[in-house]
């Protein structure tokens, strides 16, 4: 299992990033700008979401690649890109690969990475991996999840920063409290029209005391995301 874990690990030369949560070192590089947004800025963003019939048919696939971009002011743009190729049943053995970049005034987000696990009757387990040219700031993880005409249910848990101690360029740097990630998504499909949705994400608390740069970094992050689905409508928290 180490071996496969590291062949894994090696295997990925893809930025890396993450969606909602978890870790990057990206994030300790810079302060945070404080901006003045309108509600003409939040209308745009809402204004330049798929479409919920966009999102049902993408949900139903197994796979492909979507992009979306429009105008938030005179200078920046409002966007999106997406690419998820994975395999499914009635094959057994599970292979994934999810790359996701996110960016407007605010947040620039990016998300890429792999699966292998094994599938059977809906279910499916195994172990992920995120890394970069740099070992140590590779994540490992495993997830889990099911799949049926009632309920989906998935599980996943990331080891951040997975090989930071001995990889390290910097040794007078040090990862004090080590940080982690564990996500929960579940859909109920109530009736054919109707549905609720929702995603928790937890980053456990880091702290990293980066004496080369002369400070100390903390980080901490949870996330509730839900949403509610009704023939063409839907109401959510994003």
């Amino acid at each position: 299992m180490q071996q496969l874990l590291r062949l894994l690990f090696l295997s990925l030369a893809f930025p890396y990033g993450e969606g909602l949560a978890r870790f990057f070192e990206e994030d300790a590089r810079q302060v945070d700008h404080e901006f003045s947004l309108s509600t003409e800025t939040f209308n745009d963003k809402l204004s330049y979401r798929y479409p919920l019939s966009f999102q049902k048919k993408w949900q139903d696939k197994n796979g492909g690649f979507r992009m979306s971009s429009g105008s938030l002011n005179a200078s920046r743009l409002n966007y999106h890109e997406e690419a998820i190729f994975e395999t499914k049943e009635p094959t057994n053995l599970y292979l994934g690969y999810h790359r996701e970049v996110k960016e407007d005034f605010i947040d620039l987000e990016r998300t890429s990475y792999l699966k292998i696990g094994y599938q059977e009757n809906g279910h499916r387990a195994g172990i992920m991996g995120e890394g970069g040219t740099f070992k140590e700031y590779g994540d490992l993880g495993a997830f889990w999840s099911h799949t049926s005409k009632k309920y989906d249910l998935s599980m996943y848990y990331w080891s951040v920063d997975h090989y930071y101690n001995e990889k390290r360029q910097r040794k007078e740097d040090k990862i004090e409290r080590s940080s982690y990630t564990l996500g929960l998504k579940s859909a109920l499909y109530i009736t054919e029209d109707l549905s609720l949705s929702f995603y928790l994400s937890y980053d456990h608390p880091l702290r990293w005391k980066r004496y080369s740069e002369g400070y100390i970094y903390d980080y901490q992050y949870q996330h509730l995301f839900y949403r509610l689905d009704y023939k063409n409508f839907y109401i959510d928290t994003k």
